[in-house]
């Protein structure tokens, strides 16, 4: 199992609430949209268009992730309210994509409200530093941390 940390901010359309609408359709995501070439039916598929597409190294690292993440995997993200979520993974890569919401490439996820900043591990907390879209969480601590807390809100 891995430990993911997600950024949920796109160039969704002004006023669209990203991380509300993931978590409420129970969804994880990047942008770095290829509506306009079709839909992919692979990550391999969508590297190649997104490859022709865009120019900056961020779409590569965040599909790299996604397309490595594993069903069961646990994630974490925030809202634009500072609340903390843990998430587990539960199914493969798919491409949903709308310009509304500029989200891509997608897993399903099971979202789970932890609470603010108190609420978590400061190895945690500290993984949301860094502007990576999405990293993993390389740390023992934090995946047995995780783990407790994602079991509680089962």
């Amino acid at each position: 199992m891995n430990i993911w940390r997600i950024h949920l901010k796109t160039e969704a359309k002004p006023g669209f609430d990203v991380p509300d609408f993931c978590i409420k359709k129970g969804i994880v995501g990047i942008g770095w949209r290829v509506d306009d070439m079709g839909k992919p039916q692979s990550p391999e598929e969508y590297e190649k268009w997104a490859e022709s597409k865009y120019k900056d190294p961020g779409w590569r690292r965040a599909a790299n992730a996604m397309a490595k993440m594993e069903i069961d995997d646990i994630i974490w993200t925030r809202d634009n309210s500072g609340n903390y979520y843990v998430g587990r993974i539960t199914s493969d890569w798919e491409y949903l994509g709308s310009e509304n919401y500029d989200i891509g490439s997608i897993r399903k996820c099971e979202w789970y409200e932890v609470g603010k900043i108190e609420k978590v591990a400061g190895d945690i907390a500290n993984n949301f530093i860094p502007p990576a879209a999405i990293q993993p969480v390389n740390s023992d601590a934090v995946e047995k941390f995780s783990k407790i807390i994602y079991n509680k809100r089962k």
